[in-house]
């Protein structure tokens, strides 16, 4: 996996715990594929795989158009989906999608053991976030900033 890179002015974001285990009508399985689809619009590259299964991953530059960008999301997650039908189909009804997502300074999103992910996100690309979940039907305080350590 790749190493994290956050300067000073990122922040990291984590789901809301109001929001774990479909909590308040969530669909979190659900709600994690629209999330990559939202920070997508800010990456460049990704690496994903089946959750356990790191040696499975793909790796790839993401294009420019945000349209295209959800196309290689939802590939993704087809993907991952075929893979564990496959070799665990046991586990077929769960998506676990190892995913993390590049920008041009690092890590902005991090969900290589499953979801929920976390976000590495400036200020103003986290609100681009917020908007983007709201627009595609899910709370806008999905995620919320993580308590300082």
């Amino acid at each position: 996996m790749t190493d994290v890179c956050n300067p000073a002015d990122r922040f990291e974001y984590v789901f809301a715990p109001r929001y774990l285990y479909n909590g308040a009508g969530l669909h979190a399985e659900s709600a994690a594929k629209i999330v990559a689809k939202c920070v997508a619009s800010l990456a460049r590259d990704f690496e994903a795989w089946p959750v356990g299964y790191p040696t499975e991953a793909s790796r790839g530059t993401l294009p420019q158009e945000r349209a295209q960008k959800d196309e290689v999301i939802e590939a993704i997650w087809g993907k991952v989906r075929h893979w564990w039908r496959t070799y665990h189909p046991e586990m077929a009804d769960y998506e676990l999608v190892g995913l993390v997502l590049l920008g041009e300074l690092g890590l902005i999103l991090d969900q290589h053991d499953g979801i929920p992910a976390r976000l590495f996100l400036r200020e103003n690309e986290f609100q681009t976030v917020q908007v983007c979940l709201t627009r595609s039907g899910l709370p806008g305080d999905l995620y919320e900033l993580a308590p300082r350590r």
